[in-house]
């Protein structure tokens, strides 16, 4: 008989007993519940009181491992801002004295790209007049944050009073990347004075990523180019420029938002023709 059964005895015992006449209830033998039988519901608390469900100590986990996982980003960038200070004016001094020393070694401060866009490293005080009345400059993009500036290049005033514009498009040296929102301003502040004729000069400290990122993407923009191609271009006249992998994402997405834009822009054209 199996375990818990209905207890009402065997066919031989239900005859003897007759109709209407319940046959003696056997005891049921007592089972030890299965693990599986038991309750599954989280033992009570050292207070008494029920314990959080497993699912929601699992979301909650997850949830704390999450924002830690956002403030360990935050913590790196922070770790990599510093870093960026702490180099700033020993690589400056590099920078420097590969300006200087003569032979292969050296490197120019700044090359003109095409006829409208300089590249180079900081526009030193000592530059503005060379700048202005020689290279036409009008317009200087700074992707410099401000502590790199203060110094030694020319204020946002001090440039207007000699009739150029600053556009500041702050970027973490050594490691930063510039945004795809600053890639546009860069691009459209520099085609402004492209139509007037002026020139533009767009810096950073030392005219090898940041400030090459900002012109590769003007390139993209005028040239029609790929970010290999600018990239290529550019490298031809400053062969020191180093790209970094995430600062040619960003040049790639640049490309696909202008080749999606002209696409659209052709096919509006077309069909009102």
């Amino acid at each position: 008989m199996e375990a818990g059964g209905r207890g009402a005895g065997s066919p031989a015992e239900r005859k003897e007993a007759g109709p209407g006449v319940s046959a003696p209830e056997r005891p049921t033998p007592t089972v030890s519940p299965s693990r599986e039988a038991v309750d599954d519901s989280p033992p009570p608390s050292s207070s008494g009181l029920p314990s959080r469900p497993l699912t929601s100590s699992l979301g909650v986990g997850r949830s704390r491992l999450r924002q830690a996982g956002w403030g360990g980003m935050a913590a790196g960038a922070l770790l990599e801002a510093g870093l960026a200070r702490v180099l700033f004016y020993p690589t400056l001094l590099y920078t420097v004295f590969r300006g200087k020393v003569p032979g292969r070694a050296h490197r120019e401060w700044y090359h003109r790209i095409d006829p409208t866009v300089l590249l180079g490293a900081l526009p030193l005080r000592s530059m503005t007049r060379r700048l202005v009345q020689d290279e036409n400059v009008r317009g200087v993009i700074t992707m410099n944050e401000e502590y790199e500036t203060r110094f030694l290049c020319n204020s946002s005033k001090e440039w207007r009073n000699v009739g150029v514009e600053q556009l500041r498009l702050s970027t973490v040296d050594m490691t930063g990347v510039p945004t795809l929102a600053n890639l546009q301003k860069g691009v459209q502040f520099a085609l402004k004075y492209q139509a007037l004729g002026q020139s533009v000069y767009v810096h950073c400290k030392a005219g090898r990523s940041r400030s090459a990122t900002m012109v590769a993407a003007y390139l993209i923009q005028v040239y029609n180019w790929s970010p290999e191609e600018a990239v290529r271009a550019i490298t031809k006249i400053r062969s020191h420029i180093h790209i970094r992998s995430g600062q040619m994402e960003v040049l790639k997405e640049f490309h696909k938002e202008i080749t999606a834009g002209a696409a659209k822009d052709k096919t509006g054209h077309t069909s009102q023709t």
